[in-house]
């Protein structure tokens, strides 16, 4: 081992949670519509706005009521470079953007509105959510990222997450996942399971510039991670769930990721015959209650990961195969032993750096780097 480095890493903050951001508000204005239901609330929740005019000007202010049908916001002590006002109706055809900031015990109130309305008489205001394919557990073999396929057909079902506080915990924070969420497609694992995108936009900059450029996401899911390797030639996607992978097709077409070979499979069958400059290690975390685990010897590496194999045998398979030179990018629980961890690199050929990553000042997980001599 030649070095060690130990640094704390805070990536830009994605998009905060209940923001109202459609791509156009003077002709959608879907992504608001949400917050009308809102304010209906008593008492009405403080909800603060940053808004930027069509010349990027930055007003703040406290928003009162949304008014869908006159396409206007009303706001309190609006803040405004010319001046500051009690009181201001601003219409939405002036608004470039916004976003708004929420506590999640408005998100919660938000959601026992949803719920207190019939899904088969909603009005257009509801708010829906992420797709929902079914899921499977298939091992055979997807074709390949040049070949045509159907994508699983989002179904829209609100209470199925409003349900689960698990559920509504990660909903809450998906324009955190994917700011393109609207688009993409996740089922129940995807949410616990996708890398913030901060997160991975940090980690890709991180590996750019390796030789032939050819990354493997061994556990792809729907796509958190490989959805932002766009300066890569190629991309290999692989994961145990065909239906996952499907979805994980699906938004990397969203995010414009075309070169990317997708194959269903056991890492543990499928790592004696890939090789890539960098493999990338996100596993599974056993879900949210990995959370729950306090117990020191628990949270060492060989025992907080589990699945499909302890966590330093799963480190030696990726690095078998990965090429001369390359990365191996370790994705791991924020609670993990970080001494567990170092000790791969006593015997590691190479550098490792270790790396805590924060979105918007929450500690997310911890990544450990291992490039190859």
């Amino acid at each position: 081992m030649k070095q060690i480095f130990l640094t704390a890493t805070t990536p830009p903050p994605s998009v905060i949670s209940l923001q109202a951001k459609p791509s156009s508000l003077q002709t959608n204005l879907d992504g608001i519509k949400a917050w009308s239901i809102l304010l209906q609330s008593t008492p009405l929740p403080t909800i603060d706005l940053t808004l930027a005019d069509n010349d990027e000007t930055i007003h703040t202010g406290t928003l009162t009521a949304v008014d869908c049908q006159r396409g206007v916001i009303h706001v309190r002590d609006f803040k405004a470079p010319i001046g500051k006002y009690s009181a201001a109706l601003i219409r939405l055809n002036d608004v470039n953007q916004l976003d708004v900031n929420a506590s999640s015990a408005c998100f919660d109130l938000l959601l026992q509105h949803a719920l207190q309305s019939d899904t088969t008489t909603a009005p257009p205001s509801t708010p829906t959510s992420p797709s929902l394919p079914p899921t499977s557990s298939s091992s055979s073999p997807l074709p390949s990222s040049t070949s045509t396929s159907t994508s699983p057909t989002p179904t829209k079902d609100t209470k199925s997450f409003a349900r689960d506080a698990e559920v509504r915990k990660y909903w809450s924070q998906r324009y955190h996942l994917f700011s393109l969420f609207d688009a993409i497609q996740t089922d129940r694992e995807g949410l616990f399971s996708a890398t913030p995108e901060c997160v991975a936009q940090h980690v890709a900059r991180r590996v750019n510039g390796v030789s032939n450029k050819v990354v493997w996401d061994a556990f792809a899911g729907v796509g958190g991670n490989c959805c932002h390797f766009k300066s890569f030639e190629k991309i290999i996607a692989t994961d145990l769930n065909e239906n996952r992978l499907e979805m994980c097709r699906n938004n990397c077409r969203v995010y414009g990721i075309k070169h990317v070979e997708f194959m269903v499979g056991n890492f543990l069958e499928l790592c004696g015959s890939i090789r890539a400059n960098v493999v990338v290690l996100s596993p599974p975390w056993g879900g949210p209650k990995y959370l729950d685990v306090h117990d020191e010897t628990a949270l060492q590496l060989e025992n907080i990961i589990s699945v499909p194999c302890d966590g330093v045998k799963l480190f030696q398979l990726g690095h078998k195969a990965t090429q001369p030179k390359g990365i191996i990018v370790y994705m791991l629980p924020k609670n993990v032993n970080k001494d567990s961890v170092l000790a791969l690199g006593e015997a590691f050929e190479g550098t490792m750096e270790i790396e805590d990553m924060f979105v918007n000042g929450v500690l997310k997980m911890t990544v450990a780097y291992f490039q190859k001599d």
